[in-house]
């Protein structure tokens, strides 16, 4: 009987998830098609070439790929995915089990921490997978992978108080979450796992799982700190940033009727701007919040060992999810070392859900174990009577359509009226609902301090089955609203894109970089029913937001993801206004166009060649290639050795130079006066009087005649190392404070480029090595030296440790 919750609650998801993974449907909005799935399907056709796919030579003049925590390239499940189905299939797919994770992982933290509740372990899971952050978050795959290891690593937490080898479990889950793509939400679980297990009394599993989790994540901690260092995120995001992504305290009322002011999702139907912030019209991260009822109901009859950490966790992450709307982020940002590095303080209610869920199935499993507790029916009663009032003035509202029409950012005034009216209806069926079965739980508590045997044994089936019952059916709709399926053939386009740029490996020569007429396209595959999101990303792109269109998240790293260094960033506006200009001068691109081609596109890229590629990708886009003027090769005469100039060495012995940047059209000296010869590498074999050979992670050259200063139009980075053909290491400048300048010696023909990260080589060795005495310690038997009882993996779903 207590294997039916479980049962249920997996029957119920794979209902709300059908359309997925039945293959009909492909999860598709925001992120999801237009960063996720291009840079995915460019890793893999990488991989699929041979090469390890560490350095990504398409976008912002090449950039590392690895090291971006956010494309999960070291996180096992999500590459499984990419190489066995295309895609669409492949992210729909994986999204769709992680949030099947993410249910079993509640379920297990509840049964594991409350024995004997499946009712309310199952209304936990429910509650949490399809709760609004959770859906949201299928906009951004990375970041509900890792959210979806949460549960698990409190699970894990928990049972190293009884079994202590089960911290081996727990440090590997931290690692499996940080190696899915999202370090804010890792890094907290971490933390707040660590206090939880700290009150449990497992403090020496503390250190087991610390050590574990740090080893096992050290293939990406290292270069992705690395990447940080150099990045504007090292240096700190500016407060104001986080202000753009604060979430107001007016909509901590969605926690109790989701949709109150509309939804900013792929209808765009948000009205409550006004309300909430006036005149400046800022996005919200999440479409909804909220968790469903009986578990925000529960909250106060949670009881347990650690059950005061998590609470005092849920409130801290809830007043930083307030940004600056509150007293405690703007203080964090200042004194707190890495909070400055994360852009949205309202991605602070992720892991916050998780703690809410957490204790809300707690509180109902004392219900459920007939514990005497009034705190639970009450709390129903009283949310139900709130979200009854506020649905039903919400539905009744005149004035709504007023506030709609001269406020919203949402055009669709008649939908988004429709849409709250509908919301306000279910707000008050929902409350009602709640109402009753508080009611009920009221009396069987009566009943209960009476000593009424029959109704103890009513309660223990029928109370917990009513919450579970109320969470399912709030949930259940609001999730197929949320989760904005379309036809697979709209991430075509995108992955098309990656497969016509990732096949050119095979030619070994330079691959085009990815540049967009930023006044003119909006090659965005717009699906029917999305008239709203088209209107107001229209509204964006006018006002100069330089990363909107199909290559989002090709244009992405150049000026928006604070992974890009401050030289980077000073692109976007040539980018931006004059593509060709800039092309011409930094490197020979692809441009994304409609077709037929804009004559703001054709105008700007004058002074280059113009030719259609023969990719032509869906929804009548293609792509053209640009020819740029300039030779492949070029001797430039006159250069400058940034502010050190005066103490170069002559380049005929060992090269020591003392600077940080080469910037173009100076004069470049030799401590002796002499001046040196420059070349300017770009592009295919034989072009010009160097002749190069390219793959994603090696350049080489060779050439005729004597050796000078070589200016490679790639990015200036950490991990490439420059050999000539004598076998010597050549320093590597910063050249035009962005590209690449190798001073070569007069007797080098040859020279080679080579991106071989020491932080990936010496993460990749320890994680494997981490892993592998991982392994053993799960595996261990009874009879070895471990004391018996210590086996987790059994326990993780058979035993019953005391909560």
């Amino acid at each position: 009987m207590h294997r039916l919750p479980f049962l249920v609650l997996a029957a119920l998801l794979l209902a709300t998830l059908w359309p997925v993974l039945g293959g009909d449907a492909t999860l598709f909005y925001g992120d999801t098609a237009l960063h996720f799935a291009p840079q995915k399907e460019l890793s893999v056709e990488v991989a699929r070439a041979g090469f390890a796919p560490l350095w990504n030579a398409w976008i912002n003049l090449g950039e590392p790929l690895a090291a971006n925590p956010s494309l999960g390239v070291f996180y096992l499940p999500g590459l499984i995915f990419h190489f066995c189905f295309d895609a669409g299939q492949a992210i729909s797919l994986s999204l769709a089990i992680h949030l099947l994770f993410l249910a079993i992982g509640a379920y297990r933290f509840t049964r594991v921490a409350a024995p004997g509740a499946p009712w309310a372990a199952g209304t936990c899971g429910i509650g949490l997978a399809l709760s609004g952050i959770a859906l949201s978050y299928t906009t951004n795959p990375q970041y509900l992978y890792s959210l979806a290891w949460m549960p698990w690593i409190l699970c894990l937490a928990h049972l190293s108080a009884a079994r202590p080898m089960a911290a081996v479990a727990w440090g590997s889950a931290v690692a499996f979450s940080f190696l899915a793509g999202d370090p804010q939400v890792s890094t907290l679980a971490a933390v707040i796992s660590v206090a939880y297990s700290w009150a449990r009394g497992a403090r020496r599993a503390i250190a087991v799982a610390a050590a574990l989790g740090l080893a096992v994540g050290l293939v990406a901690l290292l270069p992705s700190l690395e990447l940080l260092w150099t990045s504007r995120r090292g240096a700190g995001l500016a407060l104001e940033e986080a202000a753009h992504w604060s979430f107001h305290p007016w909509r901590l009322l969605t926690l109790l009727v989701p949709e109150l002011f509309g939804m900013p999702g792929p209808s765009n139907t948000f009205w409550g701007h006004p309300l909430i912030l006036g005149l400046n019209n800022t996005r919200t991260w999440f479409f909804a919040i909220g968790v469903g009822l009986p578990l925000w109901a529960g909250l106060p009859a949670a009881r347990g060992r650690g059950v005061p950490v998590l609470a005092a966790s849920l409130l801290g992450l809830v007043v930083m999810a307030l940004g600056t709307f509150g007293p405690l982020f703007p203080l964090a940002h200042e004194w707190i070392p890495g909070v400055s590095a994360f852009r949205y303080p309202e991605k602070y209610l992720g892991p916050a859900i998780v703690l809410a869920a957490s204790l809300g199935g707690l509180g109902l499993a004392r219900v459920e174990r007939n514990s005497p507790t009034r705190a639970v029916p009450l709390s129903l009663m009283a949310l139900g009577a709130i979200t009854l009032t506020l649905g039903a003035a919400l539905w009744a509202a005149d004035g709504v359509q007023a506030w709609i029409e001269a406020w919203s950012l949402a055009p669709n005034t008649d939908l988004a009226l429709a849409e709250t009216r509908e919301e306000g209806l279910r707000s008050m069926l929902g409350g009602a609902a709640a109402f009753g079965v508080g009611a009920l739980g009221w009396r069987v508590h009566r009943a209960q301090r009476l000593r009424s045997s029959s109704s103890q044994r009513g309660t223990a089936v029928l109370l917990p089955f009513l919450f579970f019952a109320l969470t399912a059916l709030e949930a259940m709709p609001r999730a197929r609203r949320m989760l904005w399926t379309a036809d697979p053939s709209l991430l075509d386009a995108p992955t098309e894109l990656g497969r016509a740029l990732g096949g050119r490996i095979h030619t070994q020569q330079r691959p085009p970089r990815m540049i967009r007429d930023g006044a003119s396209l909006d090659p965005y595959p717009w699906p029917t029913g999305m008239d709203g999101e088209r209107i107001t990303y229209a509204r964006w792109r006018s006002s100069g937001k330089p990363n909107f269109g199909l290559l989002e998240g090709l244009a992405y790293p150049l000026g928006y993801s604070g992974l890009e260094t401050a030289e980077a960033r000073s692109l976007i506006t040539p980018l931006a206004l004059h593509p060709g200009a800039t092309a011409v001068r930094l490197a020979t691109p692809h441009v994304v166009a409609g077709w037929p081609s804009s004559g703001a596109v054709l105008r700007d890229l004058e002074s280059g060649a113009l030719r259609l590629s023969p990719v032509q990708l869906r929804g009548g886009l293609r792509l053209l290639d640009v020819a740029a003027p300039l030779p492949a090769a070029h001797r430039v005469s006159e250069w400058l050795l940034g502010p050190h100039a005066d103490t170069l060495l002559p380049l005929s012995g060992p090269t020591q130079l003392d600077t940080t940047e080469v910037v173009l059209d100076g004069r470049v000296r030799t401590s002796n006066g002499s001046e040196i010869r420059a070349w300017l590498a770009n592009s295919g074999p034989g072009a010009g009087p160097v002749e190069e050979t390219w793959s994603p992670n090696r350049v080489s050259w060779t050439w005729k005649g004597p050796g000078g200063l070589l200016v490679v139009r790639d990015r200036f980075a950490a991990g490439w190392l420059a050999i000539d053909d004598k076998g010597r290491r050549l320093p590597i400048l910063k050249a035009d404070g962005l590209l690449r300048a190798i001073p070569v010696p007069e007797d080098s023909r040859g020279l080679v480029l080579l991106y071989d990260p020491k932080s990936i080589r010496i993460g990749g060795w320890v994680s494997l090595l981490a892993c592998l005495i991982g392994s053993i310690g799960l595996a261990t038997k009874r009879g070895t030296r471990f004391p018996s009882g210590w086996q987790p993996l059994h326990g993780i779903w058979n035993s019953k440790p005391h909560g």
